[in-house]
């Protein structure tokens, strides 16, 4: 999101007076880029961190002489001593439709949690987390076919148009703002060890989801074969209506196709889930019936 607004700043020709960008030791992150490359093309001082609040980066912010800082895509917390260095303060863009989804991982919970209408909110920079005043909201639909890539992009999208929008008046000093009157929810932070597949908890469609909440570009669902081995299930489908006499997490059959092929999975209540794109520890993103195919997993194995 951060590369998303700074590209549509430059060419609406309000650059920012200093660029500030994650280092490359977290590069590893889910989502990371770097804005490094932006800044040497339109000659805007940049410093890369893994830390906004260092003395390092509040030096840059006091030479630069910047009226107003514009958090986007930045998922660490800021301090006061920085937002304090800003004569019209600070916003940010946050994924979800404040107060509701306070907190990490807002896409991700966005499709675990069903929900079919989300948006994103440009705000007032507080100390707290996500409380400050809402300058505008933008909303869009979430429907079944979407994954964590594409709603990304439905974010990303309705957020620099946001950002565009109310730049005027933000720097004019005009800007309007609602406070947060409702508590709001917060969401939890998500991590990696937990995106193993629930089997005997998850039903066919809520596996689904999990699965598309997970996936690219983060760091995807998994589960394991009948020897232990880890797989990444990186896209997956349900069949809607049909169960079968089989335990969750047992392989009941192959899904056959002249492209993208699948194994067929009961999830709990008898649904059945199909894996459609896998990947077996770091080897090759592969189709699920290649597992058919290569013996690794075949009618009666159970997965988990």
């Amino acid at each position: 999101m951060g590369r998303r607004a700074l590209i549509a700043l430059c060419e609406a020709g309000v650059p920012p007076a200093l660029i500030l960008t994650y280092s490359d030791q977290l590069a590893h992150r889910s989502g990371f880029a770097s804005l490094t490359s932006i800044a040497d093309k339109h000659e805007i001082p940049c410093v890369a961190t893994s830390d906004i609040n260092s003395a390092e980066v509040l030096d840059a912010v006091r030479s630069c002489g910047a009226d107003l800082l514009v958090v986007a895509g930045w998922s660490q917390i800021v301090r006061h001593e920085m937002l304090s260095r800003f004569r019209l303060g600070a916003v940010g863009l946050h994924p979800t439709l404040l107060p509701e989804g306070r907190g990490r991982a807002p896409i991700p919970w966005t499709i675990i949690k069903g929900l079919r209408e989300t948006g994103a909110t440009l705000f007032r920079l507080e100390a707290s987390v996500d409380s400050g005043d809402i300058v505008a909201q933008e909303r869009y639909s979430v429907n079944r076919r979407d994954d964590a890539g594409t709603v990304y992009e439905k974010m990303a999208e309705v957020s620099v148009k946001l950002l565009l929008d109310n730049l005027p008046p933000l720097l004019e000093g005009t800007a309007g703002a609602t406070p947060q009157v409702d508590v709001g929810t917060i969401w939890p932070r998500r991590r990696p060890s937990e995106g193993g597949i629930a089997w005997d908890e998850l039903d066919a469609e809520r596996i689904y989801d999990w699965v598309r909440a997970l996936t690219t570009p983060y760091p995807g669902a998994f589960t394991h074969l009948r020897d232990g081995r880890r797989i990444v299930v990186w896209q997956a489908d349900f069949l809607d209506g049909i169960t079968v006499p089989a335990a969750p997490g047992e392989v009941v059959g192959e899904m056959w196709s002249t492209r993208q092929g699948g194994i067929a999975v009961a999830a709990r209540g008898g649904g059945v889930v199909i894996l459609t794109l896998v990947q077996l520890g770091d080897g090759d993103v592969i189709d699920g019936l290649a597992l058919a195919e290569r013996g690794l997993a075949t009618k009666g194995d159970r997965l988990g």
